[in-house]
C-alpha cells in the first residue's frame, strides 16, 4: 500500500504502465488516491504490510498511505481494526514470517468476532427470558 505519488517515482514500474491500480481502474487516480479507495472498507478490519526497502512501494509513500488510513480509521472509531507494518528487507515479497503474522492477525480478529457474537446472543436470550 502506497500513495500514487509515492509509487510514481522515476524508474518505478507504474511509470511504465505496470501498476495494477492504474490498469484495473483507469482514470480513477484523478479523483481518488490508493489509500482513499482502501479507506472505503472502514470500519472493517484491514492488515497491510510491506518491506522497508521495497523498490515498488517506496517508504515515503507507504508511510503517507498508512497515515491517511489511520486518520480515516480514527474518524470511524475503528483504529484498532487497522494493522500496518513495515518489515525490514529490500524486496517486494511476502515472506513466510510476513504471511504468518497476517494470518495470526486475521485469526485474532475472527476469535474476537466469535466472542462478540456469542456475548450478543447471550444478552438476547437473557432479555427474552426476563
Amino acid at each position: 500500500m502506497t500513495t500514487l505519488a509515492g509509487m510514481t517515482v522515476p524508474g518505478n514500474d507504474p511509470l511504465r504502465g505496470r501498476s495494477a491500480f492504474s490498469v484495473l481502474h483507469p482514470g480513477l487516480y484523478r479523483y481518488l488516491d490508493i489509500p482513499d479507495v482502501a479507506s472505503l472498507a472502514a470500519p472493517r478490519p484491514m492488515y497491510l504490510a510491506g518491506g522497508a526497502g521495497d523498490p515498488l512501494l517506496p517508504p515515503a509513500g507507504v508511510q503517507a498511505a498508512y497515515a491517511e488510513l489511520r486518520a480515516v480509521r480514527a474518524s470511524q472509531h475503528a483504529g484498532r481494526r487497522l494493522r500496518t507494518r513495515v518489515w525490514p528487507g529490500p524486496e517486494h515479497v511476502l515472506a513466510p514470517p510476513m504471511r504468518d503474522a497476517a494470518f495470526d492477525w486475521r485469526d485474532a480478529r475472527s476469535r474476537e468476532r466469535s466472542v462478540s457474537r456469542a456475548a450478543g446472543r447471550s444478552a438476547q436470550v437473557q432479555t427474552a427470558t426476563e
